[in-house]
């Protein structure tokens, strides 16, 4: 840490940010696999994690061979301490927009070392 970036300082960043989490998230993990009565392989999952979150739907525009294109991706912030990894699934238990309630894969984790929040790259589940 630095001078001005103290732990007590980060805690209080940290807690102040958790406060904006509108939505409530539950993690899932994949743990192993069975077979269906089809004979398919079905994921088993295990729920590791429950609490705050908010996911957010983010919007860039560019142009691309003389065309406007626009890309949206989905970002999910959780608190630092939750347990999640790339790979786990997200429901959206309860949020503000009605359209976030639903499953998200855990596509990338953007979080860095002095983070206030996790930022995770989701994609929806289909």
């Amino acid at each position: 840490m630095n001078r001005f970036m103290t732990e007590r300082v980060l805690g209080q960043a940290r807690e102040l940010a958790e406060a904006t989490l509108t939505d409530t998230v539950t993690v899932s993990r994949a743990a192993g696999s069975t077979l269906d009565a089809n004979k398919t392989r079905v994921t088993r999952w295990v729920e590791v994690w429950s609490g705050p979150g908010l996911l957010q739907q983010q919007t860039a525009s560019q142009i691309d061979k003389g065309l406007p294109v626009t890309v949206t991706s989905h970002v999910l912030k959780v608190p630092v301490a939750a347990d999640v990894a790339a790979g786990d699934r997200v429901t959206v238990t309860s949020s503000l927009d009605p359209n976030n309630l639903k499953t998200w894969q855990i596509m990338h984790d953007h979080s860095q070392g002095w983070a206030v929040l996790r930022r995770l790259g989701v994609d929806p589940v289909v």
